[in-house]
């Protein structure tokens, strides 16, 4: 996984940045590392301004691991009583 040095994006931040929960950023992650190529790359820049001048995948509406029920639970009353 560690082949490939960190940039200002990747292709986990593109495909649900805030979103996707970290064991499928590391997913996503070692699926770069095995199709690395420049076109690869240029797409990826280009998704990330996109995405930046959208805004797109960019709310906080859950968490981003949750280990098991009654940490869900709380991370939600949590949001609710934020909200009210």
């Amino acid at each position: 996984m560690f082949d490939v040095r960190p940039g200002i994006t990747g292709w986990a931040q593109v495909h649900g940045r805030k979103e996707v929960e970290w064991h499928r950023r590391i997913e996503l992650n070692v699926w770069y590392v095995d199709h690395v190529s420049l076109w690869l790359d240029i797409k990826i820049v280009f998704m990330t301004v996109f995405k930046v001048f959208t805004n797109a995948d960019n709310e906080n509406t859950t968490a981003t691991l949750v280990k098991d029920n009654a940490e869900a639970n709380k991370v939600k009353k949590e949001e609710k009583t934020s909200v009210s």
